[in-house]
């Protein structure tokens, strides 16, 4: 068995338990099979991506991979990219003539040699189509529980091996104002006990006001983290 496989029997047993707890009644286990799938394979690709990283100089905190039918994950090389994140955030702004697969893997090399590393705070491809329950559903409470479940057996140990690979300045910042609202009182005490942030430091945020990321803020992260655009 896997460490990603031995890692899923825990979550299956928490997410079944948190299932009960709000719904009353098991998860449909068509449902727990997408999302034993979706986890394998983007946990994969998430070990890949963290492996051919130097360095981390900015963590990009997202709440979970969309997936779906179509397996959509910023790390994985055969879908096109979405307004998490485009090739243009982390470049000079100009037009790319190229295909969506391309400019997919043009991003994700532009992501290594930045030292960008996008961290998941929760294993469960949650979308509302290929499973009942969605993130943006789930009462303040109900967020705050699965966080809180979840946080040992996926979230710390992710945090400390990132810790090993973290440079001086590196920052950690929200990909969404949203995000930073339901989960920043979980997350950020777990980020000063593993002192992965200097002494007084917040987590930031690069949410624009609509889907598209606000790239002037990225950039000064980016800078803050001694990062040369």
């Amino acid at each position: 068995m896997s460490t990603a496989e031995a890692d899923w029997e825990r979550l299956d047993a928490l997410y079944r338990s948190f299932v009960v707890q709000i719904r009353h009644k098991d998860p449909d286990e068509v449902e727990l099979a997408y999302l034993r799938s979706a986890f394998l394979f983007t946990e994969e690709l998430w070990g890949r991506a963290f492996d051919g990283l130097r360095q981390v100089n900015l963590v990009l905190l997202s709440e979970a991979p969309e997936f779906g039918d179509n397996m959509s994950y910023i790390y994985n090389p055969q879908t096109p990219h979405t307004s998490f994140i485009y090739l243009e955030d982390l470049s000079d702004g100009g037009r790319y003539r190229m295909t969506q697969i391309a400019k997919k893997l043009a991003l994700l090399e532009r992501m290594k040699d930045l030292g960008v590393l996008v961290l998941d705070l929760f294993p469960y491809a949650l979308n509302g189509k290929n499973t009942r329950l969605r993130y943006s559903n789930l009462r303040p409470r109900e967020y705050a529980e699965l966080f809180k479940a979840v946080a040992p057996s996926f979230l710390r140990p992710k945090l400390r091996r990132i810790r090993d690979k973290l440079s001086p300045g590196a920052r950690f910042v929200y990909r969404y104002n949203r995000l930073r609202k339901r989960s920043c009182d979980g997350l950020l005490p777990i980020i000063r006990e593993l002192d992965l942030v200097r002494e007084g430091s917040d987590l930031g945020c690069i949410g624009g006001k609509n889907m598209p990321m606000d790239r002037s803020a990225l950039w000064l992260e980016l800078g803050r983290a001694g990062v040369e655009m």
